[in-house]
């Protein structure tokens, strides 16, 4: 059987904190886009009507998508450009 020591086994914790806190950053990054939308929405957080053609701030979140009983999905929710302005470049 092989033991480590307490340095290394606190330095394999340590990179493996790293590499989780990496994996969750790239999921969370990859749920919010900057998207074109192909037809009107309205927003999830002021209920203006977002115009088809307009970028937006779109967001996706593990939920039910069903109104009656759970369905598991992922709901996306559109914001307008006042609520969350959209970075150029």
């Amino acid at each position: 059987m092989q033991s480590i020591t307490d340095e290394e086994y606190k330095q394999f914790r340590t990179e493996q904190k790293a590499q989780r806190e990496a994996y969750w950053e790239a999921k969370h990054a990859a749920t919010v886009k900057v998207v074109t939308v192909r037809k009107s929405h309205e927003c999830c957080s002021c209920n203006l009507i977002i115009l088809k053609g307009e970028k937006v701030i779109a967001e996706k979140k593990w939920g039910n998508v069903s109104r009656s009983g759970w369905t598991p999905g992922f709901v996306v929710y559109h914001y307008c450009h006042r609520c969350r302005p959209v970075k150029e470049g």
